[in-house]
Order: C-alpha cells, then sequence, then structure tokens
C-alpha cells in the first residue's frame, strides 16, 4: 500500500492546500506562470475548505470508499498519483516519488493499459519525467526536466524518445498528441512570455496566440486539429479558449466564474477544463459541442479538477478531499468512478 503523505495536488492548475494556493501557482508549469499573473488569483478570498460553491459535490460520499472501485496502477513508492489524459490505449499520467538522490521528490511518467499493465516512462538523461497525453496509437508526449531544463517529448509506442524544444524557447512542454502525430503545446519565450504551439508529424512548429493575449497555455488538440487551452486577457484574467482547424476562436467562461481554463477536447468536440468560483474553490466542467457547460464534482470532494476527456466520454483528473489530500480520478463513460491506487 502506498504511503500516505502530506503531499498534494502538483497538476497544471497549480493547487496546494488552501491556505498555499494563492502563493504556490506552480511557477515551474506554464499555467502556474499565467495563474500567478491573475490578480484574482494572487489576491482571491480563502474559502471555507468544506463548503463549495455551485453543484452539490456527493457530501455522503468518502474519497476512496464507495461509490469508488479501485483502479491498480504498479507505480513504485507513489506518494501521489496524477492522471492527466486518456483513450483507447490508455490512461497517461504522473506519480509523485521520494527522490532517492539528495532527497525530496520526483515524478516519473505512467501508462496505464486497458489490459491492466503499468509502463513506466522516464525520459533519458532526465531528472524527471511528466506524461501528459497519448494517442490512440500509444504514442506518448510529455515534459521532462534535466540539467539544462525542462523539454517536451514524444515517446513513441515502441519506446523511441524525441525531445521536442521549440527554437529559441526557454521551455517546451508537450501537452496532447493526436492520430495524425500533430502535438499540442507550450512554450516560454526568450522574454519569459508563454505561447501556444502545434508541431507537425514533420516536425514543424506554429505558433498559437490567442486574440488579444498577454500569455497563451495549449493544453490538447483532437484528431480533427481543433486546440483548446487557457489565456490571459490584458487585465490578467484567465479564460478559456476553443479554435478551430480553419482558426476561429471561440472565448470558453463558465457563467459565474472568475477563472475558467480549457484542458481537453475529445473527437466529438466535448470540452473539458476546470473553473474558480467566487469562493476560490474549484470545480470541473463539460462543454457539449453545441456551448452547454454543465459542472462536474467529484463525489466527496471539496474541489475538483478535470484534465482528461476521452472519445466514449470518460473522464480523468483530481479530487480534493476535506483534508486537502489529492486523489486521481477516473470516471468512466457510464459515470461509474475509480480511484487510482498504487499496490
Amino acid at each position: 500500500m502506498a504511503r500516505r503523505t502530506n503531499i498534494h495536488l502538483v497538476t497544471r492548475t497549480g493547487i496546494y492546500t488552501a491556505s498555499r494556493r494563492a502563493a504556490a501557482m506552480l511557477a515551474a508549469l506554464a499555467v502556474g506562470a499565467l495563474l500567478c499573473s491573475d490578480p484574482s488569483a494572487a489576491g482571491g478570498a480563502q474559502s471555507s475548505p468544506t463548503s463549495p460553491a455551485g453543484p452539490a459535490a456527493g457530501a455522503d460520499a468518502t474519497i476512496g470508499g464507495p461509490p469508488y472501485a479501485t483502479r491498480h496502477v504498479n507505480l513504485p513508492e507513489a506518494l501521489l498519483i496524477v492522471p492527466e489524459g486518456l483513450n483507447g490505449a490508455g490512461v497517461v499520467g504522473y506519480f509523485v516519488t521520494l527522490s532517492k538522490v539528495g532527497g525530496g521528490t520526483k515524478k516519473r511518467g505512467f501508462v496505464s493499459t486497458p489490459g491492466g499493465a503499468t509502463i513506466l516512462i522516464d525520459a533519458p538523461g532526465a531528472v524527471e519525467t511528466e506524461a501528459f497525453g497519448i494517442n490512440g496509437a500509444g504514442d506518448v508526449v510529455g515534459m521532462s526536466r534535466d540539467a539544462a531544463g525542462s523539454h517536451g517529448y514524444l515517446r513513441s509506442a515502441g519506446g523511441r524518445f524525441t525531445r521536442i524544444d521549440v527554437p529559441g524557447a526557454l521551455e517546451t512542454q508537450a501537452w496532447r498528441i493526436n492520430r495524425a502525430g500533430q502535438i499540442a503545446g507550450t512554450f516560454q519565450d526568450a522574454g519569459r512570455r508563454y505561447h501556444g504551439f502545434v508541431r507537425s508529424a514533420r516536425g514543424a512548429f506554429a505558433t498559437i496566440n490567442a486574440p488579444g493575449a498577454s500569455a497563451t497555455t495549449l493544453y490538447a488538440i483532437n484528431d480533427g486539429g481543433a486546440v483548446v487551452g487557457v489565456f490571459l486577457d490584458a487585465a490578467g484574467h484567465a479564460h478559456g479558449f476553443l479554435r478551430t482547424a480553419e482558426g476561429a476562436f471561440t472565448v470558453i467562461d463558465v457563467p459565474g466564474a472568475t477563472l475558467t481554463q480549457a484542458q481537453d477536447i475529445n473527437g466529438a468536440g466535448q470540452i473539458i477544463g476546470t473553473w474558480r468560483d467566487a469562493r476560490n474553490r474549484l470545480h470541473g466542467y463539460l462543454r457539449d459541442s453545441g456551448g452547454a457547460v454543465a459542472t462536474i464534482d467529484a463525489p466527496g470532494a471539496t474541489e475538483t479538477v478535470l484534465n482528461g476527456i476521452g472519445d466514449a466520454d470518460a473522464l480523468v483528473g483530481v479530487a480534493i478531499d476535506a483534508s486537502q489530500v489529492a486523489h486521481g480520478f477516473l470516471r468512466g463513460g457510464a459515470g461509474d468512478l475509480a480511484m487510482f491506487v498504487a499496490p
């Protein structure tokens, strides 16, 4: 059984504990920098840890108990499991473990296959590796960190690694890959501003910035070439967005939200993401192809972050319990729930 510690969520939304959330917005990841620039994130009031706003979150449920089943993943000494994406080839993500060099913790990527196998992903020469996206062929993309900095990578289904660095970038993150081999991600330029990119299967890069944005983070691309992400406007407020393959942009703001992020899109055009309410609590949402938005809160959670959606409507994310401990979960297309646990 995995050791239970007080390590908290370390994902693109930059949540730690309620008391540290505003000050620790994950500067290591692009969205961390985006949210740190959001005035409402930097100075928002803290909410009660047990009374989220919005739809009820299933107060009679217990995270790790009913209605959750368990999905076992063979992750050695995992302290925290963060599922990031999924499709028919499996669930991809990363886990946090104790570092055997210098103390502290480190991240390692993984794929949990439909057949129950666990594939560990460690980029060559990296001190830590995160896996963010997987396509139907089993190709995986993510981010690794070495002595020179942070790089994107592509790991083929056969295990071959290709490092991905946008030319001239200080940092590159590869978030999703579609069936055609197009990769969506984010890079930091020499002026430390963030931009989205799409890399073709041949290795050509195209920069994507939301109109009027001071910073853009690109999180996902579907098989049709549509992309989603988050941008900061001129006032420093964060909004989700959809860009079609033809280049048309749509801003995504959940009604009543102080912050909205669009984090994944499937082949049907369904978009999932995370929004923050006026009490500074986080919730997941699902936006259908017609633009209708429904809030999704994991049963028993005080806060919910949605990270990925598959073409069969399955979702992965992280639920925060009343003790501010994070639990990675999978919600199947039929609504069945499973929590990721390491033996």
